[in-house]
């Protein structure tokens, strides 16, 4: 009996107490029912302020590249310790020249040093670019105003935009390799000259002859010392993007030009019967007539 009365009479004192923490909350919120509004003045940005600063890691200026590429930067906030100062950066986004519209990176504002990394996917060939902009928000309050239980808070506050650029290339196409000369043909002369023209500028370019080592070609050139019989020729080219490419093999013989020689003496000897004979017929025909 004396058990459950104990615990009656502790059951009633936990809700008292209960009771009367509620009340004091109340008590409290009453007292102190605050609400802050803020007015914001949007002014230019006070001289000498600088905007965030982005910094493009990659891709690197007039580079060029194979394959889609990853943009690679930084933003960071100068801070200049005054109401000069950027504060935040409130939305980073960047325009790439292939697309009609801004790509946005991120809305989450920030306060220190933020890198980031974007894979760019379906960029075209050519010359491109990417502009990068980080937009920073300067707030300082300039004054309080007290309304019965309300505080109005106004607050001066600036924009200020900063941006890098950056120009590169892409070329994910082989050279086309054209020769001119020599062609599938026969060849009466031991010197044969190589013509050919490649569709871009190259870093690299070499040609095999008859299955010999590459040498490196800076340009058009003859081949001399020829042995009779059949040659190949076939040229390699490597573009300032390293996409390579080789050209058709093509097939050319060198035979002995006819004697020049023997074909004088026998032009010659043909003249002299002609001659002879043209002028024992006249001796005869004369000799007739007679």
């Amino acid at each position: 009996m004396i058990k459950k009365s104990f615990i009656a009479v502790v059951t009633i004192l936990f809700l008292v107490s209960s009771v009367l923490a509620e009340m004091q909350v109340a008590e409290v919120v009453e007292a102190n029912p605050y609400v802050d509004e803020y007015v914001f003045n949007d002014i230019l940005p006070p001289t000498g302020t600088q905007p965030p600063k982005v910094t493009i890691h990659s891709p690197q200026n007039s580079s060029l590249h194979q394959r889609n590429i990853t943009l690679n930067f930084d933003v960071n906030i100068p801070n200049l310790g005054d109401n000069k100062s950027i504060n935040y950066v409130e939305k980073v986004y960047y325009v790439a020249s292939w697309a009609s519209n801004e790509t946005t990176v991120t809305e989450k504002f920030f306060v220190n040093r933020t890198s980031f990394s974007i894979d760019l996917n379906n960029m075209p060939e050519g010359n491109l670019s990417i502009i990068v902009y980080a937009i920073g928000l300067g707030a300082y309050r300039t004054g309080i105003f007290y309304s019965g239980y309300t505080a109005t808070i106004y607050v001066d506050r600036f924009r200020m935009t900063g941006f890098s650029t950056v120009n590169f290339a892409k070329d994910s196409l082989s050279p086309v390799i054209s020769i001119v000369s020599p062609q599938n043909s026969t060849y009466t002369t031991s010197a044969v000259r190589l013509d050919f023209v490649v569709s871009e500028s190259v870093s690299k370019l070499l040609y095999c002859l008859d299955g010999k080592e590459n040498q490196t070609l800076a340009g058009n050139l003859t081949f001399t010392g020829l042995a009779k019989g059949v040659h190949n020729v076939t040229l390699y080219a490597t573009d300032l993007a390293g996409n390579a490419m080789a050209s058709e093999t093509l097939y050319f013989t060198i035979v002995e030009p006819f004697p020049t020689a023997l074909l004088m003496a026998s032009v010659s000897i043909v003249v002299i019967v002609v001659i002879g004979l043209f002028a024992y017929f006249k001796k005869y025909n004369k000799k007739k007539a007679s």
